[in-house]
């Protein structure tokens, strides 16, 4: 990959067809065991794996920040307030 553009389009693809793949096989593994519940199966596949990303964050939180430390350095900026920790900070 020598440009952004390539960069853009090659993760997009992928990252779609990666979607595609976690999101439509359970669907259609789901309708053949349901036939007559097709529109709730397919609500809640998407809906339970949209939420799994609250999960996720949360875990990432937890194992990254166990103690819940706060930022020791804060910048003011025209966006607003931006905090980060000090490079020799555990």
């Amino acid at each position: 990959m020598t440009t952004f553009t390539n960069f853009v389009i090659i993760h997009n693809c992928l990252a779609g067809f990666g979607i595609g793949f976690i999101f439509f096989l359970p669907i259609v593994c789901g309708w053949s065991y349901f036939p007559t519940f097709k529109p709730f199966v397919g609500g809640a596949i998407l809906s339970w794996g949209s939420l799994s990303d609250l999960w996720w964050y949360t875990m990432a939180r937890k194992i990254l920040n166990p103690k819940g430390e706060t930022p020791s350095i804060e910048i003011l900026t025209p966006d607003g307030l931006e905090r980060y920790w000090e490079a020799d900070s555990p």
